[in-house]
């Protein structure tokens, strides 16, 4: 049998397709894998889909939880101003002029 595609199940449970594909990638879809290539489309076996339908519409599944974003924080205007000012300095040094 040919294995399905993240739309086919998708539209088996009546999710977005980028919820299955999230779901695969965080693991939470047993026997879920990539095809090879550039893409790497997510496929799953019918055999494996059918029990993840079921268990999805039973309530036993599991769901993996989803990864907290990581905030960067914007560097301060000192931290600008004294980055510039070590480059200026750097500059300065490469042309052969004298630190002030």
């Amino acid at each position: 049998m040919k294995p399905l595609k993240a739309r086919d199940l998708a539209d088996m449970l009546g999710l977005s397709v980028d919820g299955i594909q999230q779901r695969a990638a965080a693991g939470g879809i047993p026997g879920a894998f990539r095809t090879q290539g550039n893409k790497g489309h997510w496929r799953i076996s019918q055999e494996d889909a059918e029990a993840y339908v079921t268990a999805i519409k039973t309530g036993t599944s599991v769901i993996v939880p989803r990864k907290k974003k990581q905030h960067v924080r914007m560097p301060t205007a000192d931290v600008v101003t004294a980055a510039r000012a070590r480059a200026r300095q750097a500059m300065k040094e490469a042309r052969g002029c004298h630190p002030s």
